[in-house]
């Protein structure tokens, strides 16, 4: 995949500022900006890449010469502007592996607003990640760039039928059932059953147990009773166990390349199990959990 240059990534028109759009400029706001803007793209750079390369340009080209020169540009501030340029280049460098290498002084490039922005960004200490330091390593980033968004490009294609899945779905009717002398009415009960027809993480059983204390209106303590067909007795069905479809469907990306470059492979499913126990061996020992 080619490397984009900064040049290449036009801004939105939303954020495109004209010599002329005085009265657009005035109108920026920074909370608006970090709220619904930039913000929120730099937690997912691979999805927003393009917009945070404009976003980029647009304070390299626009914000940092007008606010050098002490003209109003919104309620900016000349920190603000080399502090976002700063966030952007070391989010699209560490999540995107975009080189974002600065031209030589001998480059026609290099006294540009946008590379002067840059080095005042680096100067001040906003950029902290650094680029490629030579061939090598920029085959490296160019390769992990690849797979970055490729698995973004793969979510998007997949976001699309899985859409189609229900919101919820459940997996166990009746799951949390109460029941006994709670239940009955008869005399004054000494705790608070509950049956369980899963067993469940000990934040959930925790959460039950605060909730029902509290509307009950009792600082009886819970007992629950792992079940699995549940209450063969009178009993009062709380809650079903359900799935629940994530609000977005995104590819989540896990660092371990190491065990990717070895099992993530086609070859990987006709492998014998020696193979397979022998990767494995490999991969434990690449991450660094035992010794030789």
């Amino acid at each position: 995949m080619a490397q984009p240059t900064v040049s290449d990534v036009h801004a939105p028109r939303a954020l495109s500022i004209l010599d002329d759009e005085e009265e657009e400029t005035r109108k920026l706001d920074l909370e608006t900006f970090r709220e619904h803007r930039t913000d929120a793209e730099l937690e997912n750079a691979p999805k927003y890449w393009r917009q945070l390369l404009s976003g980029l340009r647009f304070l390299g080209n626009s914000a940092y010469p007008a606010l050098k020169a002490d003209k109003k540009w919104g309620n900016w501030s000349l920190k603000d502007a080399l502090s976002y340029f700063g966030k952007i280049v070391d989010t699209l460098r560490r999540d995107c592996r975009f080189f974002l290498a600065p031209p030589a002084p001998a480059d026609k490039a290099y006294g540009t607003s946008f590379w002067e922005a840059y080095r005042e960004a680096e100067k001040k200490g906003f950029i902290t990640v650094p680029p490629p330091k030579d061939k090598a390593e920029e085959k490296k980033w160019q390769d992990q760039r690849a797979k970055i968004l490729k698995a973004v490009d793969t979510g998007a294609k997949l976001s699309e039928p899985f859409s189609a899945l229900p919101d919820d779905i459940v997996v166990l009717p009746k799951c949390v059932s109460l029941t006994g002398s709670y239940l009955y009415g008869r005399g004054k009960p000494h705790d608070i059953d509950l049956v369980l027809r899963q067993s469940l993480p000990g934040g959930a059983l925790l959460k039950l147990d605060r909730i029902l204390q509290r509307i009950l209106g009792t600082d009886k303590s819970i007992q629950f009773i792992l079940e699995e067909q549940g209450a063969v007795w009178d009993n009062l069905p709380l809650y079903d166990l359900v799935l629940r479809k994530r609000p977005e469907l995104e590819i989540e990306r896990v660092d371990s390349e190491a065990f990717q470059e070895e099992f993530y492979k086609e070859d990987s499913a006709t492998d014998g199990p020696e193979t397979l126990i022998s990767k494995a061996w490999k991969w434990i020992k690449i991450m660094g959990r035992v010794d030789e």
